[in-house]
Protein backbone atom coordinates (compact mmCIF):
# COMPACT_ATOMS: atom_id res chain seq x y z
CA UNK A 1 0.00 0.00 0.00
CA UNK A 2 1.51 3.47 -0.77
CA UNK A 3 1.69 6.14 1.62
CA UNK A 4 -1.04 8.73 1.41
CA UNK A 5 0.41 12.02 -0.11
CA UNK A 6 1.21 15.18 1.71
CA UNK A 7 -0.85 18.13 0.68
CA UNK A 8 0.59 21.52 0.64
CA UNK A 9 0.17 24.22 3.43
CA UNK A 10 -2.16 26.85 1.83
CA UNK A 11 -1.32 29.45 3.56
CA UNK A 12 2.18 29.37 2.94
CA UNK A 13 0.99 28.85 -0.61
CA UNK A 14 -1.96 31.30 -0.58
CA UNK A 15 0.93 33.91 1.10
CA UNK A 16 3.46 33.37 -1.72
CA UNK A 17 1.57 33.14 -4.64
CA UNK A 18 -0.48 36.78 -3.48
CA UNK A 19 2.92 38.41 -2.71
CA UNK A 20 4.31 37.40 -6.03
CA UNK A 21 1.12 39.66 -7.20
CA UNK A 22 2.44 42.78 -8.99
CA UNK A 23 -0.79 44.59 -8.32
CA UNK A 24 0.22 43.99 -4.63
CA UNK A 25 3.63 45.66 -5.10
CA UNK A 26 4.28 47.16 -1.32
CA UNK A 27 1.47 45.37 0.66
CA UNK A 28 2.66 42.99 3.15
CA UNK A 29 1.07 39.68 2.89
CA UNK A 30 1.52 37.59 6.03
CA UNK A 31 -0.15 34.86 8.03
CA UNK A 32 0.55 36.82 10.92
CA UNK A 33 -0.14 40.59 11.51
CA UNK A 34 3.43 41.95 11.97
CA UNK A 35 4.44 43.32 15.47
CA UNK A 36 5.63 46.54 13.70
CA UNK A 37 1.71 47.11 12.75
CA UNK A 38 1.17 50.53 13.68
CA UNK A 39 -2.00 51.63 11.22
CA UNK A 40 0.07 53.22 8.42
CA UNK A 41 0.05 50.11 6.59
CA UNK A 42 -1.90 47.96 3.93
CA UNK A 43 -1.39 44.51 5.15
CA UNK A 44 -2.94 41.13 4.01
CA UNK A 45 -3.24 37.95 6.35
CA UNK A 46 -3.87 34.60 5.79
CA UNK A 47 -5.28 31.93 8.66
CA UNK A 48 -7.02 28.66 7.84
CA UNK A 49 -9.79 28.29 10.23
CA UNK A 50 -10.50 24.71 9.10
CA UNK A 51 -11.82 22.39 6.02
CA UNK A 52 -11.78 19.32 5.15
CA UNK A 53 -8.61 17.52 3.30
CA UNK A 54 -8.92 13.73 1.31
CA UNK A 55 -5.22 12.55 1.18
CA UNK A 56 -6.29 9.54 -0.58
CA UNK A 57 -7.87 11.56 -3.64
CA UNK A 58 -4.93 14.44 -2.35
CA UNK A 59 -7.65 17.27 -1.96
CA UNK A 60 -7.61 19.65 0.35
CA UNK A 61 -10.34 22.40 0.85
CA UNK A 62 -9.39 24.84 3.35
CA UNK A 63 -11.30 27.42 4.84
CA UNK A 64 -9.54 30.25 5.15
CA UNK A 65 -9.96 33.83 6.98
CA UNK A 66 -8.53 36.79 4.89
CA UNK A 67 -8.60 40.01 6.94
CA UNK A 68 -7.32 43.78 4.90
CA UNK A 69 -6.00 46.27 6.59
CA UNK A 70 -5.54 49.73 5.43
CA UNK A 71 -4.48 53.15 6.81
CA UNK A 72 -8.19 54.44 6.26
CA UNK A 73 -11.49 52.39 6.09
CA UNK A 74 -11.23 53.59 1.61
CA UNK A 75 -7.88 52.13 1.83
CA UNK A 76 -9.03 48.85 3.45
CA UNK A 77 -11.74 48.49 1.34
CA UNK A 78 -9.85 49.19 -2.20
CA UNK A 79 -7.16 46.43 -0.94
CA UNK A 80 -10.09 44.34 0.03
CA UNK A 81 -11.62 44.57 -3.68
CA UNK A 82 -8.29 43.95 -4.97
CA UNK A 83 -7.09 40.75 -3.04
CA UNK A 84 -10.89 39.92 -3.77
CA UNK A 85 -10.46 39.85 -7.32
CA UNK A 86 -7.08 37.92 -7.03
CA UNK A 87 -8.21 35.08 -5.09
CA UNK A 88 -11.90 34.34 -7.13
CA UNK A 89 -10.75 35.11 -10.44
CA UNK A 90 -6.99 35.41 -11.07
CA UNK A 91 -5.88 32.54 -8.89
CA UNK A 92 -8.06 29.86 -10.86
CA UNK A 93 -7.97 31.27 -14.00
CA UNK A 94 -4.54 29.93 -15.17
CA UNK A 95 -2.10 30.75 -12.11
CA UNK A 96 1.28 28.69 -11.93
CA UNK A 97 0.74 26.71 -8.73
CA UNK A 98 3.96 24.24 -10.02
CA UNK A 99 6.30 25.35 -7.51
CA UNK A 100 4.28 23.90 -4.79
CA UNK A 101 3.21 21.20 -6.68
CA UNK A 102 -0.58 21.49 -6.66
CA UNK A 103 -3.40 23.76 -8.46
CA UNK A 104 -6.57 24.92 -7.69
CA UNK A 105 -10.20 24.07 -9.38
CA UNK A 106 -12.43 26.25 -7.24
CA UNK A 107 -12.24 29.55 -4.97
CA UNK A 108 -15.59 30.39 -3.84
CA UNK A 109 -16.79 33.39 -0.75
CA UNK A 110 -18.05 31.98 2.49
CA UNK A 111 -18.72 35.45 3.33
CA UNK A 112 -18.49 39.02 1.66
CA UNK A 113 -15.93 41.99 3.14
CA UNK A 114 -17.12 42.79 6.44
CA UNK A 115 -15.60 45.94 7.78
CA UNK A 116 -14.19 46.16 11.24
CA UNK A 117 -13.16 49.26 13.78
CA UNK A 118 -9.51 48.91 14.53
CA UNK A 119 -9.58 50.74 17.85
CA UNK A 120 -6.09 50.38 18.60
CA UNK A 121 -4.95 52.14 15.55
CA UNK A 122 -7.80 55.19 13.97
CA UNK A 123 -8.70 55.76 11.37
CA UNK A 124 -7.22 52.25 10.46
CA UNK A 125 -9.35 50.36 8.90
CA UNK A 126 -9.67 46.05 8.19
CA UNK A 127 -12.67 44.60 6.03
CA UNK A 128 -12.55 40.51 7.07
CA UNK A 129 -13.83 37.69 4.53
CA UNK A 130 -14.30 33.97 4.37
CA UNK A 131 -13.12 31.65 1.69
CA UNK A 132 -12.97 28.00 0.83
CA UNK A 133 -10.72 26.40 -1.82
CA UNK A 134 -10.11 23.00 -3.61
CA UNK A 135 -6.75 22.78 -3.83
CA UNK A 136 -5.31 19.32 -5.46
CA UNK A 137 -1.52 18.08 -4.93
CA UNK A 138 0.36 17.01 -7.66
Amino acid sequence: MTEPALLPDVEEVFTQWLTAQSALSGVIVCTSLPITYDGSQRVVRLDRIGGAADYLMRIDRPRLDVDCWGPSKAAASDLTALVRRLLLVDLIQGANLSQWSCSISDVREDVGPQYLDEPDYPPAGRYLMQITAVVHSA
